[in-house]
């Protein structure tokens, strides 16, 4: 498989790599994604999940996990179910994607999803 270049950047696709490092999208947003899942838990847990991992480590905006959804072949990794995202819809729901079919939808933040670490970059 090729190599693809998004916003003047080269990726190359992960069975090519040598090493996991995160994948980096820039396209609007700047980020990079953690290269594996985090444990499933509810929202709460999640967000502290991902702050563990500290250097800046959070839970994807909901625009950040449709753009990783975009480029799932690219980052790899990613299960056809939902992950969280840290856009909350009120006190009680907070919206989450679900990587099949590719929507939004909101849920209770009691319950267990997946969790997929972000950090945001410089460039």
């Amino acid at each position: 498989m090729k190599s693809i270049i998004i916003d003047g950047i080269e990726y190359v696709p992960k069975e090519y790599k040598i090493d996991r490092e995160p994948t980096i999208l820039k396209k609007t947003l700047h980020f990079e994604v953690y290269c594996e899942d985090l444990e499933p838990s509810n929202w709460t847990n999640a967000m502290k999940l991902c702050s563990k991992l500290g250097d800046g480590w959070r839970l994807p905006t909901i625009l950040e996990l449709q753009l990783m959804y975009e480029n799932k072949d690219l980052i790899g990794n990613l299960k056809d179910t939902a992950y969280w995202s840290s856009t909350e819809y009120n006190a009680n729901y907070v919206w989450y994607f679900l990587f099949y079919p590719g929507n939004p939808y909101i849920n209770d933040k009691s319950n267990a999803n997946y969790v997929r670490a972000v950090r945001s970059i410089t460039i």
